[in-house]
């Protein structure tokens, strides 16, 4: 969330005690965060790729995000989560609920296959995979 859009959001929370705005989180802060949740919604109506679904999920915390290019493919890829519609707060409030109720084995299973596909390891390999690509002076990658 960019800083610009921050105070606009503050003023829009006002007293509501429901809401907490933590800020920029850091190190264990953010397993602390992920280890608080159920369930990680990401209701985006623009999104690229959402790189706090996948650390959600490698936390073992399901995610739920809109179906945009880019954004849904942590979900798709893992099945680890549900895609709704942009702007289909009914739609969002179901997979939420469902999601929370998923059971224990079954978020760590997924948690493992996020982590295998999103995690540290994954992408050092694939980036040394582009460099060598690029060293050897290769076009495009072989299948």
């Amino acid at each position: 969330m960019g800083g610009d859009d921050l105070a606009a959001i503050r003023a829009e929370i006002g007293a509501d005690s429901r809401i907490q705005v933590l800020g920029e989180l850091r190190g264990p802060e953010i397993d602390d965060f992920y280890a608080s949740i159920d369930v990680f919604a990401l209701p985006s109506v623009a999104e690229s790729f959402g790189i706090v679904q996948a650390e959600a999920m490698m936390c073992g915390v399901p995610s739920v995000t809109t179906d945009l290019p880019g954004g849904r493919y942590p979900v798709l890829a893992t099945q680890f989560g549900r895609v709704v519609p942009p702007r289909d707060p009914e739609a969002l409030e179901r997979a939420i609920l469902e999601m929370a109720d998923a059971p224990a084995d079954w978020r760590e299973s997924k948690a493992r296959e996020a982590r295998k596909l999103f995690g540290a390891e994954r992408s050092l390999d694939a980036h040394e995979e582009v460099f060598t690509l690029v060293r050897d002076g290769a076009t495009r990658p072989a299948p």
